[in-house]
């Protein structure tokens, strides 16, 4: 039944429109939201291993406030054309909007990649698990307050390590490598927000003022002064001497 349909649709027999929606999610597998030759290759390379589907993207932003650190969190799920999930030979990155030249990217999941030919962070998504592909990152030294966007490029290897370029895709356009050496440009899959804006804390109050120290004690009385000494007494007469004999 599902060759049927698809060659319905690959003859004009059918419109993409007239399916029920999960036929329609799995043909629309570029996620460009129309139905076309690039689908159809698409499906191809899914069948042969060579691409998977990218089934959901998540963004988490609440953290992403200007004059903080909040990470952005962007996580990707993969499934094969089996409906399993994708958990080895394959690689996620992402390129980030946001210039490197207005600030640094600090990463708590996944890591850097460099910039990329446009100037923007470019990032490996690191495994969650379960086939769920993430990276969480801030800038540094703060947010600036400013709208940005994404785009994920979907990377696999075969079982000698080796990759392709039908084992790369990226959704829906990158200014990477090898994306930009074909031509290819950044075009945002989703778009980001840096919202409000928490000032820098003040400085803390000072300390209140010391009470005002007591004078010191003081000094001691120096001790009485010595009497004087006393005169000796006076000396006795000396003795007569004894009469001589007659």
């Amino acid at each position: 039944a599902g060759s049927i349909v698809f060659s319905g649709v690959v003859n004009g027999a059918v419109t993409l429109e007239d399916l029920c929606p999960v036929i329609q999610e799995r043909l629309n597998a570029n996620l460009d939201s129309s139905f076309g030759l690039t689908d159809i290759r698409y499906l191809l390379l899914t069948v042969s291993r060579k691409l998977h589907f990218l089934t959901n993207v998540t963004v988490d932003e609440s953290a992403v406030i200007a004059g903080t650190t909040g990470d952005v969190v962007i996580s990707a799920t993969l499934r094969n054309a089996a409906g399993d999930a994708v958990v080895a030979q394959t690689g996620m990155r992402a390129e980030i909007s946001y210039l490197a030249s207005e600030g640094t990217p600090v990463y708590s999941v996944g890591s850097a990649d460099g910039t990329s030919p446009a100037g923007y962070w470019l990032a490996n998504l690191a495994h969650a698990g379960a086939g769920v592909y993430s990276v969480a990152v801030h800038a540094d030294p703060y947010w600036e307050r400013r709208d940005f966007a994404y785009a994920v490029m979907l990377e696999t290897t075969d079982a000698a390590g080796e990759s392709s370029d039908d084992r790369n895709f990226a959704f829906f356009g990158s200014s990477a490598s090898p994306y930009g050496d074909q031509g290819s440009s950044f075009t945002p899959f989703g778009s980001l927000s840096v919202s409000g804006f928490v000032s820098p804390s003040p400085p803390p109050n000072p300390p209140p003022p010391l009470p005002p120290s007591s004078p010191p004690p003081p000094p001691p009385a120096p001790p009485p002064s010595p009497p004087p000494p006393s005169s000796p007494p006076p000396s006795a007469p000396p003795s007569p001497p004894p009469p001589r004999p007659p």
